[in-house]
Protein backbone atom coordinates (compact mmCIF):
# COMPACT_ATOMS: atom_id res chain seq x y z
CA UNK A 1 0.00 0.00 0.00
CA UNK A 2 1.13 3.62 -0.79
CA UNK A 3 -0.06 6.74 0.75
CA UNK A 4 0.51 10.76 -0.19
CA UNK A 5 0.07 13.39 2.28
CA UNK A 6 -2.19 10.03 4.15
CA UNK A 7 -4.40 9.26 1.26
CA UNK A 8 -4.00 6.05 -0.85
CA UNK A 9 -2.78 6.40 -3.97
CA UNK A 10 -3.00 3.53 -7.46
CA UNK A 11 -4.75 1.18 -5.18
CA UNK A 12 -7.46 1.03 -7.76
CA UNK A 13 -7.24 -1.10 -11.30
CA UNK A 14 -8.88 -0.53 -14.41
CA UNK A 15 -9.36 -4.29 -16.73
CA UNK A 16 -5.92 -4.85 -17.86
CA UNK A 17 -4.71 -4.76 -14.53
CA UNK A 18 -3.17 -0.60 -15.38
CA UNK A 19 -2.92 1.02 -12.05
CA UNK A 20 -5.74 3.90 -11.53
CA UNK A 21 -3.99 6.70 -10.47
CA UNK A 22 -5.78 9.94 -8.88
CA UNK A 23 -4.67 12.99 -8.41
CA UNK A 24 -3.61 13.58 -4.37
CA UNK A 25 -3.78 16.69 -2.43
CA UNK A 26 -0.46 18.44 -2.21
CA UNK A 27 1.15 20.13 1.00
CA UNK A 28 2.91 23.76 0.80
CA UNK A 29 6.08 23.04 2.36
CA UNK A 30 6.30 18.83 2.79
CA UNK A 31 4.90 16.23 0.90
CA UNK A 32 4.85 12.70 2.98
CA UNK A 33 4.90 9.05 1.08
CA UNK A 34 4.21 6.36 2.86
CA UNK A 35 5.16 2.81 2.09
CA UNK A 36 3.59 0.09 3.55
CA UNK A 37 5.24 -2.78 1.70
CA UNK A 38 2.80 -5.93 0.45
CA UNK A 39 4.34 -6.48 -2.60
CA UNK A 40 6.31 -5.34 -5.59
CA UNK A 41 3.41 -3.15 -6.79
CA UNK A 42 4.24 -0.68 -4.14
CA UNK A 43 7.36 0.11 -5.52
CA UNK A 44 5.96 0.88 -8.78
CA UNK A 45 3.56 2.93 -7.23
CA UNK A 46 5.76 4.75 -5.57
CA UNK A 47 7.93 5.23 -8.75
CA UNK A 48 4.49 7.22 -9.94
CA UNK A 49 4.45 9.07 -6.50
CA UNK A 50 7.49 10.36 -6.94
CA UNK A 51 7.36 11.42 -10.59
CA UNK A 52 3.81 13.39 -9.87
CA UNK A 53 5.62 15.20 -7.16
CA UNK A 54 8.50 16.10 -9.35
CA UNK A 55 6.41 17.96 -11.94
CA UNK A 56 3.91 18.89 -9.77
CA UNK A 57 5.43 20.23 -6.93
CA UNK A 58 8.80 20.79 -7.52
CA UNK A 59 9.70 23.00 -5.13
CA UNK A 60 8.90 21.08 -2.01
CA UNK A 61 10.42 18.58 -0.12
CA UNK A 62 9.52 14.89 -0.53
CA UNK A 63 9.55 12.73 2.63
CA UNK A 64 9.53 8.97 2.69
CA UNK A 65 8.07 6.74 5.83
CA UNK A 66 8.54 3.23 5.01
CA UNK A 67 8.90 1.60 7.88
CA UNK A 68 9.75 -2.09 6.31
CA UNK A 69 12.34 -1.98 4.13
CA UNK A 70 11.82 -4.03 1.11
CA UNK A 71 14.68 -6.35 0.08
CA UNK A 72 16.71 -5.32 3.69
CA UNK A 73 17.65 -9.12 3.95
CA UNK A 74 18.99 -9.36 0.24
CA UNK A 75 21.91 -7.50 1.74
CA UNK A 76 24.57 -9.02 -0.12
CA UNK A 77 24.81 -11.78 -3.26
CA UNK A 78 23.89 -15.42 -2.39
CA UNK A 79 24.43 -18.24 -4.74
CA UNK A 80 22.74 -16.90 -7.82
CA UNK A 81 20.99 -14.41 -6.17
CA UNK A 82 21.43 -10.89 -7.02
CA UNK A 83 22.52 -8.08 -4.06
CA UNK A 84 18.99 -6.59 -4.59
CA UNK A 85 19.36 -3.88 -1.45
CA UNK A 86 21.85 -2.25 -3.54
CA UNK A 87 19.78 -1.58 -6.72
CA UNK A 88 16.49 -1.01 -4.60
CA UNK A 89 18.84 1.21 -2.22
CA UNK A 90 19.79 2.99 -5.73
CA UNK A 91 16.41 3.62 -6.85
CA UNK A 92 15.87 5.47 -3.66
CA UNK A 93 18.60 7.51 -3.77
CA UNK A 94 17.76 8.25 -7.14
CA UNK A 95 14.45 10.09 -6.01
CA UNK A 96 16.73 12.37 -3.81
CA UNK A 97 13.86 12.28 -0.55
CA UNK A 98 14.93 14.69 2.03
CA UNK A 99 14.34 12.10 4.91
CA UNK A 100 13.61 8.31 4.80
CA UNK A 101 12.37 6.79 8.20
CA UNK A 102 12.82 3.62 8.36
CA UNK A 103 12.24 0.59 11.25
CA UNK A 104 15.31 -1.72 12.68
CA UNK A 105 16.63 -2.62 9.42
CA UNK A 106 17.81 -5.63 9.32
CA UNK A 107 21.40 -4.83 8.60
CA UNK A 108 23.86 -1.86 9.14
CA UNK A 109 24.12 -2.45 4.87
CA UNK A 110 21.11 -0.40 4.62
CA UNK A 111 22.56 2.77 6.61
CA UNK A 112 25.51 2.45 4.27
CA UNK A 113 23.60 2.62 1.01
CA UNK A 114 20.73 4.64 1.74
CA UNK A 115 21.17 8.26 1.35
CA UNK A 116 19.19 10.46 4.54
CA UNK A 117 18.08 7.65 6.33
CA UNK A 118 16.84 8.02 10.05
CA UNK A 119 15.89 4.94 11.92
CA UNK A 120 12.41 5.09 13.92
CA UNK A 121 12.98 4.48 17.91
CA UNK A 122 12.29 1.01 18.39
CA UNK A 123 14.18 0.79 21.88
CA UNK A 124 11.64 3.02 23.54
CA UNK A 125 8.51 1.13 21.89
CA UNK A 126 9.68 -1.95 23.81
CA UNK A 127 10.62 0.30 27.02
CA UNK A 128 7.06 2.07 27.36
CA UNK A 129 5.07 -0.33 25.43
CA UNK A 130 5.61 -3.68 26.03
CA UNK A 131 8.05 -3.58 29.34
CA UNK A 132 5.14 -2.75 31.53
CA UNK A 133 3.18 -5.49 29.72
CA UNK A 134 5.30 -8.21 31.30
CA UNK A 135 7.79 -8.88 34.16
CA UNK A 136 10.90 -10.55 32.72
CA UNK A 137 14.37 -10.89 34.33
CA UNK A 138 16.40 -11.18 31.02
CA UNK A 139 16.53 -10.76 27.31
CA UNK A 140 17.62 -12.63 24.77
CA UNK A 141 18.58 -12.57 21.32
CA UNK A 142 18.48 -15.13 18.84
CA UNK A 143 22.06 -15.45 17.58
CA UNK A 144 25.22 -13.72 18.02
CA UNK A 145 24.76 -11.32 14.88
CA UNK A 146 21.64 -9.77 16.52
CA UNK A 147 23.48 -9.88 20.17
CA UNK A 148 26.40 -7.59 18.15
CA UNK A 149 23.77 -5.38 16.37
CA UNK A 150 21.34 -4.67 19.51
CA UNK A 151 23.40 -4.43 22.42
CA UNK A 152 25.04 -1.36 20.44
CA UNK A 153 21.28 -0.07 19.29
CA UNK A 154 19.43 -0.82 22.19
CA UNK A 155 21.63 0.76 25.22
CA UNK A 156 18.88 1.87 27.50
CA UNK A 157 17.71 -1.72 27.88
CA UNK A 158 20.98 -3.65 27.47
CA UNK A 159 21.70 -1.83 30.76
CA UNK A 160 18.50 -2.26 32.66
CA UNK A 161 18.61 -6.14 31.85
CA UNK A 162 20.71 -8.89 31.82
CA UNK A 163 21.50 -10.43 28.70
CA UNK A 164 21.99 -14.01 26.79
CA UNK A 165 22.07 -14.98 23.26
CA UNK A 166 21.52 -17.83 20.75
CA UNK A 167 24.07 -19.90 18.85
CA UNK A 168 22.46 -21.79 15.74
CA UNK A 169 24.34 -24.62 13.48
CA UNK A 170 22.50 -25.27 10.17
CA UNK A 171 22.43 -27.89 7.63
CA UNK A 172 23.62 -26.55 4.67
CA UNK A 173 22.95 -29.79 2.81
CA UNK A 174 19.29 -29.32 3.84
CA UNK A 175 18.20 -26.09 2.58
CA UNK A 176 20.24 -24.10 5.89
CA UNK A 177 17.81 -25.60 8.23
CA UNK A 178 18.82 -25.41 11.66
CA UNK A 179 20.14 -28.56 12.89
CA UNK A 180 21.30 -27.66 16.38
CA UNK A 181 20.62 -24.64 18.68
CA UNK A 182 22.18 -23.48 22.04
CA UNK A 183 22.13 -21.21 24.78
CA UNK A 184 25.18 -18.63 25.92
CA UNK A 185 24.27 -17.62 28.95
CA UNK A 186 28.03 -16.60 30.52
CA UNK A 187 26.85 -18.10 33.93
CA UNK A 188 23.48 -16.47 34.35
CA UNK A 189 20.80 -18.74 36.14
CA UNK A 190 18.17 -19.39 34.12
CA UNK A 191 15.87 -21.46 35.87
CA UNK A 192 12.14 -20.29 36.48
CA UNK A 193 13.48 -16.63 35.08
CA UNK A 194 11.19 -15.05 32.30
CA UNK A 195 12.61 -13.78 28.71
CA UNK A 196 11.81 -11.76 26.12
CA UNK A 197 13.48 -12.45 22.90
CA UNK A 198 14.17 -9.46 20.65
CA UNK A 199 15.03 -9.54 16.64
CA UNK A 200 13.85 -7.64 14.06
CA UNK A 201 12.21 -9.93 11.69
CA UNK A 202 9.79 -12.98 11.86
CA UNK A 203 8.62 -15.28 9.12
CA UNK A 204 7.71 -18.70 9.99
CA UNK A 205 9.21 -18.38 13.23
CA UNK A 206 11.54 -21.51 13.10
CA UNK A 207 14.52 -19.52 14.76
CA UNK A 208 12.11 -18.77 17.73
CA UNK A 209 10.57 -22.10 17.96
CA UNK A 210 14.35 -23.65 18.35
CA UNK A 211 15.27 -20.33 21.06
CA UNK A 212 12.53 -21.14 22.93
CA UNK A 213 12.66 -25.24 23.29
CA UNK A 214 16.45 -24.51 23.64
CA UNK A 215 15.26 -22.19 27.14
CA UNK A 216 12.51 -24.42 28.18
CA UNK A 217 15.35 -26.87 28.46
CA UNK A 218 17.08 -24.40 30.63
CA UNK A 219 13.90 -24.67 33.01
CA UNK A 220 13.08 -20.80 31.53
CA UNK A 221 9.47 -20.20 33.22
CA UNK A 222 7.91 -17.49 30.58
CA UNK A 223 9.21 -16.66 27.10
CA UNK A 224 7.65 -13.46 25.20
CA UNK A 225 9.24 -12.78 21.95
CA UNK A 226 8.85 -9.27 19.83
CA UNK A 227 9.95 -8.65 16.58
CA UNK A 228 9.70 -5.44 14.93
CA UNK A 229 8.72 -6.74 11.47
CA UNK A 230 6.41 -9.87 11.51
CA UNK A 231 5.26 -10.83 8.13
CA UNK A 232 2.03 -12.77 7.23
CA UNK A 233 3.38 -15.98 7.19
CA UNK A 234 3.69 -16.27 10.55
CA UNK A 235 0.20 -17.66 10.48
CA UNK A 236 1.50 -20.50 8.91
CA UNK A 237 3.70 -21.38 10.92
CA UNK A 238 4.34 -22.92 14.43
CA UNK A 239 5.05 -20.05 16.49
CA UNK A 240 1.93 -18.85 17.47
CA UNK A 241 0.56 -22.29 18.52
CA UNK A 242 3.42 -23.63 20.48
CA UNK A 243 2.60 -23.58 24.45
CA UNK A 244 6.59 -22.48 24.97
CA UNK A 245 5.66 -19.22 24.14
CA UNK A 246 3.63 -16.88 25.77
CA UNK A 247 3.01 -13.80 23.76
CA UNK A 248 4.71 -12.11 20.58
CA UNK A 249 4.65 -8.82 20.17
CA UNK A 250 5.50 -6.76 17.02
CA UNK A 251 4.68 -3.51 15.17
CA UNK A 252 2.33 -2.68 12.12
CA UNK A 253 5.03 -2.23 9.68
CA UNK A 254 3.99 -5.14 7.88
CA UNK A 255 0.82 -6.65 9.70
CA UNK A 256 -2.00 -4.36 10.08
CA UNK A 257 -4.52 -5.77 12.82
CA UNK A 258 -3.95 -8.42 15.67
CA UNK A 259 -5.83 -11.54 14.33
CA UNK A 260 -4.58 -14.49 16.63
CA UNK A 261 -5.12 -14.14 20.70
CA UNK A 262 -1.34 -14.13 20.81
CA UNK A 263 -0.02 -11.89 18.94
CA UNK A 264 -0.28 -8.16 19.79
CA UNK A 265 0.73 -5.35 17.44
CA UNK A 266 1.91 -2.18 18.32
CA UNK A 267 1.16 0.83 15.85
CA UNK A 268 4.29 3.05 15.17
CA UNK A 269 3.06 5.32 12.91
Amino acid sequence: MLKINGEIFGDEEFRNKEAVYKKPKLNTDINTITLLFESNKDIANLAMAHSYLNIHAPEQKNLLLMPYLPYSRMDREINDQIFSLRYFADILNNMSFEKILLADPHSKVSSDLINNLEELNIEDIILDEILPKIDIDFIMFPDKGAKEKYTKKYLKLCKKHKVVYGQKKRDLSNRGKIKEYSIIAEDIDLKDKSVLIIDDLCSFGSTFKHASSALKSKEVDKIYLFVTHAENTIFQGELLDSSDIEKVFTTNSILRSQSHPKLLVIDIF
